[in-house]
């Protein structure tokens, strides 16, 4: 375990010159190691005059240097990021007046800080839990938007208190579940056999659905794929090229021209995302050895694999049964529609026919979603398509969720074994086998929980998760 009581010092500013480069130091002797460098220009604004957070200018002197520089002096007397006093010394963002204040406050008493220390010391002082500790690391390594807001709602601690909350019932419950066996000879009763299994079962639920959500989160790719279907020829490739800007999947007049699927990484609008091309698809026979059907079979997979589909229907052309059937057999998974080669003549029968194929309620009574006119050519209803394909994404699991990946591939094992223990204590409890079981696998359900917030830790866990994080964080 590192020592706590050392003062720690960094730069916490980006590599490189700028205008502002910032020095971050914290430890219970913080003061003594600032006070002799640093002289305020105002006398009457001494550092540690306060003990509230408050800023002093002044000016910090360079002993190898023999000279000053200018900075302002942040102060936490208590209160800050760590939980131990705190200062920053924000200055002119050249590397070597960085790097000399970091040498005179080393020679001065401190020792720099190893990588993620300064957030383990707000993890140990309670000022964070372990899931909200990752999440910051999730903002300094978010790509993206989204990752950034899910980041975000992490370290604010969403999830947390949810998982807060579930722990704060699973105690109470386990208390009285000791009170009445530190009573049995009294046949003093302080909870009911059936509201211990109501309430085991509530917390077995919650405990599983979390689980699942995060399991998912494990696996699901960290950039979403957005996959275009449709029969052939209905002009896939060249919306796909529309959306990238360039020339990159190849396009024809002859059916069949995609035989793999193919994917080409994007940023829409500031989400990053995985466009996927997919052989036309057709309710045809093929023998199963030949390249046709493996082709249908790819695409099959990646409609099942996609978090959003897009289904391309060439409205210049009449509507077929084998591709009525196809896009009947798609409906049901919601996918955004779009009309394809709307610059080219059509009659209005063909319209109405393809558009009350494509607002049929399905088997499942998932409603007929709307749908988008495109044309490749004229580029009308590219920047629609975009906007509709980012809303999508958002309503997806992989966006609305509250947890960074690193956090749950900490956490999914955890969890799951907190789910099947809370399973056991509730056949336990529903089986009246008696409370001293029901109490053992409570225990050990509160125990996987703890690992997850960091109630339960060692420290190579501690190890792990920290040395991720860069110096000065």
């Amino acid at each position: 375990m590192r020592l706590l009581d050392d003062t720690i010092v960094a730069i916490a500013s980006p590599l490189g010159a700028g205008a502002r480069g910032i020095v971050r130091a914290s430890g219970v002797n913080v003061r003594d190691v600032t006070q002799s460098l640093f002289e305020a220009d105002d006398s009457q604004s001494a550092p540690w005059s306060h003990n509230r957070p408050h800023a002093v200018a002044g000016k910090m002197t360079i002993p190898r240097w023999g000279r000053r520089v200018d900075v302002l002096l942040y102060v936490w007397p208590r209160g800050s990021y760590t939980g131990q006093p705190a200062v920053e010394l924000h200055t002119i963002g050249s590397p070597s007046i960085l790097d000399a204040i970091l040498q005179a406050m080393c020679q001065n008493g401190a020792r720099v800080a190893r990588p993620g220390e300064f957030t383990l010391r707000a993890f140990l002082a309670g000022r964070l839990d372990l899931v909200q500790a990752e999440a910051v690391l999730g903002v300094i390594d978010s790509e993206d938007d989204q990752q950034l807001r899910t980041a975000l709602r992490q370290m604010g601690g969403g999830i947390s208190g949810r998982l807060a909350d579930l722990r704060g019932h699973l105690l109470d419950l386990l208390a009285d579940l000791e009170a009445g066996l530190d009573f049995v000879e009294e046949d003093i009763e302080f909870v009911s056999s059936e509201q211990i299994v109501v309430r085991l079962r509530a917390a077995y639920l919650e405990v599983r659905g979390i689980a699942e959500q995060w399991s998912q989160r494990r696996v699901d790719r960290s950039v979403p794929r957005v996959v275009f279907v449709g029969p052939p020829n209905a002009g896939k490739s060249s919306l796909i090229n529309a959306l990238l800007g360039e020339q990159r999947a190849i396009v024809s007049d002859c059916e069949g021209t995609t035989r793999d699927f193919l994917a080409f990484d994007l940023e829409l609008l500031g989400t990053s995302c995985t466009l996927v091309d997919t052989a036309g698809q057709t309710a045809q026979w093929f023998d199963p050895q030949s390249p046709d059907a493996q082709a249908q079979d790819a695409a099959r997979r990646q409609t099942a694999d996609a978090h959003v589909l897009v289904l391309c229907l060439d409205r210049s052309h009449h509507c077929g049964p084998s591709t009525r059937q196809i896009v009947e057999q798609l409906l049901p998974h919601r996918p955004v529609i779009v009309w394809t080669k709307c610059d080219l003549p059509t009659s209005r029968s063909t319209i109405r026919e393809w558009e009350n194929l494509a607002g049929r309620t399905s088997a499942t009574d998932v409603p007929g979603p709307s749908s988008i006119a495109t044309s490749t050519v004229t580029l009308n209803g590219i920047e629609a398509l975009k906007q509709s394909i980012v809303a999508r994404l958002a309503e997806h699991d992989v966006f609305i969720s509250d947890i960074v990946g690193t956090t749950a591939v900490r956490c999914s094992q955890s969890l799951q074994r907190a789910a099947e223990h809370l399973q056991a204590a509730l056949a336990a409890a529903s089986a009246g086998v008696g409370d001293e079981i029901v109490a053992l696998e409570l225990r050990s359900a509160l125990e996987g929980l703890g690992e997850v917030v960091g109630t339960v830790y060692t420290d190579d866990v501690l190890d792990r998760i920290f040395s991720r994080f860069c110096i000065g964080k």
